[in-house]
Parts: structure tokens; C-alpha cells; sequence
């Protein structure tokens, strides 16, 4: 590692401790500041409960005051009183609105008020300030007893009230007084944890420097062996287009030196018959007969399997392939019954390997017209185009594929009907799944004994406008 390297670690991981410090510091200074502003909060809520106590004392002793002397001037505590009770009830309401035990509180005393200032009202009317009146010793004494009843009540329940305020206010002053003892502490240990880790900084370069030391060479070591796998790699492609070259020689050698006696079994076969026109027995025609059938079996078995060898490794470009077309071209070379309708969906025009997409249609349709041997056959070709994925749909009205077998017939030399039956290599389907699944598709079949079936084919192209 490089000197400056070596500086900019060495810097780096004190700074990280220096913002964690600033960061914690922000936090806890803020955690105080929080708990400030709750202490000063209470402090204001027992100020104004302490104020709302003084007006109604001081309200009391107005009212007591004039209702022994019937001096005006003892009222005027006793007014004041009741012009500033509504403002500091509010006040003190606003305080503790979100305190709901002490907003209930709250809202005991300001009944208890109001009935202490209806029973000091009552008690100047008949003293005669407003409507003079006898006054009998009785109704006076128990006037005042009520006062006074209420006015303890209300003393009592300020001051439970204030009470749980001071609770409050102590518990907040404790976690005050624990934030700045916390924060002291958080000092010491971000000191002592910037001073270990740039000791630890220091420490650490070395084994850097030699950790990188170590994965280069690893690293060299490395790209030496994928430069080794990648000759071997090359070799084994060179060996294989070899293998692959004397294959397809040996495929064609062979299916030359199969082809030249089936060939010569066949001739022969048609000349004994010619050289014995007429004395040939029915049962020897029928057997020579059937001996060419399984000559042209082997000479179509033979032609299937060159082509699905083949399949993939004949490089085909893509182009421009109008689907429509290509299936038009594709039923006039099969040359269907007369009894067949074949119905073509409106098909895109994509870009494909043109080969391969002829040679699944041609597999698809020609099996669909071998296997179905009603007089009304019908075969309905559709597709369903997704950006650059098309579904193409091969349905016919044929006898249809029992769900155990649907997975099978993709298998090679796989045939539902014995060939004596109905001549068939079993190969057409396999070559479909390998070129379908060559472009990136799948294939399958979806149908059900007597009902058709459905060969179900996507295909990937490059483009579909």
C-alpha cells in the first residue's frame, strides 16, 4: 500500500470516530434540550396552579371581607378575581392538554370553582350589595360552611394536582441530571475508542499491505491456470470440430453403404416378380410387397435420422420471414387430401431462421394429416404474439393423444400406432422439440382421447413489428 494510502486510513479512522462523537453528542444534546424544555413546561404548570390558588384565595377574602364590613372597596379583589380565573383556567388547561389525568384534574377544580364563586355571589347578594335583604344568623352560617367546604376541597385537590406535577417535574430533572452525567461518559470512551482506533490504523497497514502482497500473487497464480484452461479448452474445440467433422463423414458414408443394398433389395424384389409375372402365388406378391414397404421404412429411417443429426449445427441467418408465406409454401409441398381445410389465423412477419421454423411447421402439419383419417379433417394454425415471444397453435380434429402418452411422443423412434399400421419413424416430433428448443422455446401438446390435439410451440424472434 502506498504511503498516502497509508494517510488517508490513518486519517480516515479517527475522523469516523470524530463524527460517532459528534453524532452522539447532537443526539444527547438534543435528548436535553427536550428534557429542559419539559422541566420549564411543569415549572409553568405549577406557576399558573399556584396563581389560579391565589385569585380564588384572594376572591374568598374580597367577598369575606365586604360581606362583614359592606365596604366597596373590599370588593375589588374579589373582581379582579373573577376577571382573571376564566383567563388562568384556560392557561392551565392549554398546559396539560396532552396530560390526560391532569386535564381531568383540571376539569374537577374548574367545576369546584364555579360553584365556590356562585356561593361567594350568593353570599354578597344577600349581604345586600346588590339587593339588600334581612339576613338571619342561620342561612349565613351555613352559606359559609359550604364556602368553606368547597374552598378546602379546591386547596386539596391543587395541591394533589401540583403534587403529581412535581413528581413529574423530579423524575425529569433526574433524566437530566443522567443525560449530562451520560454524556460525560460518552466523552472519555469516543476519546479512548479515537485513540485505540488509530492505533488500530496503524496496526492494520501492515497486515494490509501484506493481505494485497498475498492476492496478487493468487491473482497471478490464478490468470496462469485460466490461461492454462483456456488452451485446454481450445484444444478440446479443435478436437471436437474434428470429432464432429469424421461423424458427419461417418453419417454419410454410412447411411450410403445402408442406402446402396436397400436399394438392391428392392430392385430385386420387383424383379422376381417381373420374371415370375403370373406365377407368383397372392400370398408371395403380398410378402414381396411388404418387403419393399419395410425397405422404404428403413431408406425414411435412415433420411430422419441424417436430418435430426443435423439439426443445430448448420449455421442459418436470420431474416425477415413473413409467417403467412412460409406456411403457404410449406402446405402446397405436403399436398394435403382433398378433405383437408386448413386454416391460417392473420400471422406476423418476424425475424427468424426461416430452415428451422419451415422444418417445425412441415414435422407439425404432416403429422397432424398422417394421423387423422376423418372425411370432415380440419387443422387450424394460429398464433399469439408477445413482444418478441410468438405461441403458435397446430390444432387439429384428429383421434386426439391420451395424457400418458403426450410426454412420449417427443421421444425418438416413439410411435403411438405400430408401423404396420401407419408408417411412421417416429423421428418428426423429436426433430420439432430440438429445434424449438434450440430457438429458446417450448413445446408441448395439449389434448384428449377423441377430441384432437393441440401442439403448442414458442418461438423467440428478434423482432416482431
Amino acid at each position: 500500500m502506498s504511503l498516502r494510502r497509508r494517510g488517508v486510513l490513518v486519517i480516515t479512522v479517527p475522523v469516523i470516530c470524530l463524527l460517532l462523537f459528534l453524532g452522539t453528542s447532537v443526539y444527547l444534546r438534543y435528548s436535553m434540550m427536550v428534557a429542559t424544555r419539559y422541566i420549564i413546561h411543569t415549572q409553568d404548570v405549577l406557576l399558573e396552579s399556584s396563581n389560579l390558588l391565589i385569585l380564588l384565595l384572594n376572591a374568598e377574602t374580597g367577598a369575606r371581607g365586604y360581606r362583614s364590613t359592606r365596604e366597596e372597596e373590599f370588593l375589588e379583589p374579589y373582581t379582579n378575581a373573577m376577571q382573571s380565573l376564566p383567563t388562568s383556567i384556560s392557561n392551565l388547561k392549554k398546559l396539560v392538554r396532552n396530560n390526560s389525568k391532569q386535564t381531568q384534574q383540571v376539569l374537577v377544580i374548574e367545576q369546584k370553582i364555579r360553584q365556590e364563586l356562585e356561593l361567594l355571589s350568593e353570599g354578597i347578594n344577600r349581604s345586600g350589595a346588590l339587593t339588600p335583604t334581612a339576613e338571619s344568623s342561620s342561612p349565613k352560617s351555613a352559606l359559609l360552611t359550604r364556602e368553606k367546604e368547597i374552598m378546602d376541597q379546591l386547596r386539596l385537590d391543587i395541591s394533589q394536582f401540583q403534587l403529581e406535577e412535581r413528581r413529574s417535574l423530579e423524575i425529569r430533572q433526574q433524566l437530566l441530571n443522567q443525560q449530562e452525567e451520560l454524556r460525560g461518559w460518552v466523552q472519555l470512551v469516543m476519546i479512548a475508542i479515537s485513540i485505540l482506533a488509530s492505533l488500530a490504523a496503524i496496526y492494520l497497514f501492515d497486515r494490509i499491505e501484506k493481505s494485497r502482497q498475498l492476492g496478487i500473487r493468487k491473482l497471478q497464480a490464478q490468470s496462469q491456470n485460466v490461461a492454462q484452461l483456456n488452451q485446454i479448452l481450445a484444444q478440446t474445440n479443435m478436437m471436437l470440430a474434428d470429432r464432429n467433422q469424421e461423424l458427419d463423414q461417418f453419417v454419410y458414408v454410412s447411411s450410403h453403404d445402408l442406402k446402396a443394398p436397400l436399394r438392391a433389395i428392392a430392385n430385386l424384389s420387383e424383379w422376381i416378380e417381373e420374371d415370375l409375372d403370373g406365377q407368383l402365388p397372392e400370398e408371395g406378391q403380398r410378402h414381396m410387397q411388404l418387403l419393399r414397404k419395410r425397405v422404404q421404412r428403413m431408406d425414411a429411417l435412415i433420411n430422419g435420422l441424417l436430418e435430426y443429426s443435423r439439426v443445430g449445427r448448420d449455421k442459418v441467418s436470420v431474416e425477415s420471414v413473413n409467417v403467412a408465406e412460409l406456411l403457404t409454401e410449406v402446405i402446397d409441398l405436403l399436398a394435403p387430401p382433398p378433405n383437408f381445410v386448413i386454416e391460417v389465423a392473420p400471422m406476423p412477419i418476424i425475424q427468424t431462421r426461416r430452415l428451422s421454423l419451415s422444418q417445425v411447421f412441415s414435422n407439425l402439419l404432416s403429422n397432424a394429416i398422417k394421423h387423422c383419417d376423418r372425411l370432415d379433417a380440419k387443422i387450424q394454425i394460429t398464433v399469439d404474439v408477445r413482444d418478441q415471444l410468438c405461441e403458435f397453435t397446430v390444432a387439429d380434429n384428429g383421434p386426439g393423444i391420451a395424457p400418458q402418452h403426450q410426454k412420449k411422443i417427443f421421444t425418438i423412434f416413439q410411435t403411438l400406432d405400430a408401423r404396420d399400421k401407419t408408417e411412421n419413424t417416429g423421428i418428426g416430433l423429436s426433430i420439432v422439440k430440438k429445434l424449438v428448443e434450440l430457438e429458446g422455446g417450448k413445446v408441448w401438446v395439449e389434448s384428449q382421447p377423441g377430441e384432437g390435439a393441440k401442439f403448442i410451440f414458442t418461438w423467440h424472434t428478434a423482432s416482431v413489428p
